[in-house]
């Protein structure tokens, strides 16, 4: 059971990555996130691929709570030149960053083969590497006090937020043979599942909560705390940030000199 939590004012400026659809009259996470953060009085960029979708977003949020106060960007993590090319544009438009939510994510079938445009496996290009260069792109815009929230999954203990099992279009890119099977088990997983607006719960718990203020590089699940072996393990996490620049340094982009 997701907890209610005390709605905190955040006058701030946020960038929120991907805001999407995942049925014809349903919108996911980042949408919820977006909506709760300027109901609070912030000021929240959306960073999008998809410029209709977060067009039709802002204007929904517009109109439901008489604000002004999103703007569109226009971001690919796909791409390294549309990150830097985003990170660039924001910098010109922007003094600071209050909070950042790195929400996208994608999933396909093993069997696609995808790459990004740089060449780089789709999930961890898209789900790790771009956030990741795209928070140290942006790291000078941070202030003290500023908040950075990571949302994940529990996929994480297979293969930093955990907002547990959510209803939304993730597996929009698999094959029809995995459609037919998630078609089989969703029926069930229904009684299971939890709404967008619930499963944004953990992340705006992060994102605006006082009571963590002085807290970092931990996980949550139902605005609690959560144990992971992964995120204990330094080891892993150094030589993931080793991997990770090492892959951007092949591009020719160095964190060195951000």
């Amino acid at each position: 059971m997701i907890p209610t939590i005390v709605y905190y004012l955040v006058p701030t400026i946020v960038i929120l990555i991907s805001v999407r659809k995942y049925r014809e009259s349903k919108w996911g996470i980042g949408y919820e996130i977006s909506k709760e953060l300027c109901k609070r009085g912030a000021l929240v960029v959306m960073a999008c691929r998809d410029k209709q979708k977060a067009l039709r977003a802002i204007n929904k949020i517009q109109r439901e709570l008489s604000t002004k106060n999103l703007v569109f960007m226009e971001l690919n993590l796909a791409s390294l030149s549309s990150i830097k090319a985003f990170a660039d544009n924001f910098k010109s438009k922007f003094d600071k960053i209050d909070i950042l939510v790195n929400n996208a994510g994608v999933s396909f079938d093993d069997s696609s083969n995808k790459v990004t445009e740089d060449g780089f496996e789709i999930h961890f290009g898209v789900n790790h590497l771009g956030h990741f260069l795209l928070t140290n792109f942006l790291l000078d815009k941070f202030i003290s006090g500023s908040r950075i929230v990571i949302v994940s999954s529990l996929l994480h203990q297979k293969g930093n937020i955990d907002f547990g099992w959510v209803l939304t279009n993730l597996f929009r890119n698999h094959t029809r043979r995995m459609l037919m099977y998630f078609a089989l088990i969703i029926p069930a997983a229904f009684l299971f599942m939890r709404s967008p607006k619930q499963g944004a719960q953990t992340p705006i718990f992060c994102a605006t909560d006082p009571s963590i203020e002085n807290e970092s590089g931990c996980f949550y699940r139902d605005c609690r705390k959560f144990p992971s072996k992964v995120q204990t393990c330094d080891a892993i996490s150094y030589e993931l940030w080793s991997i990770s620049e090492q892959m951007l340094s092949n591009k020719g982009i160095s964190l060195n000199t951000l």
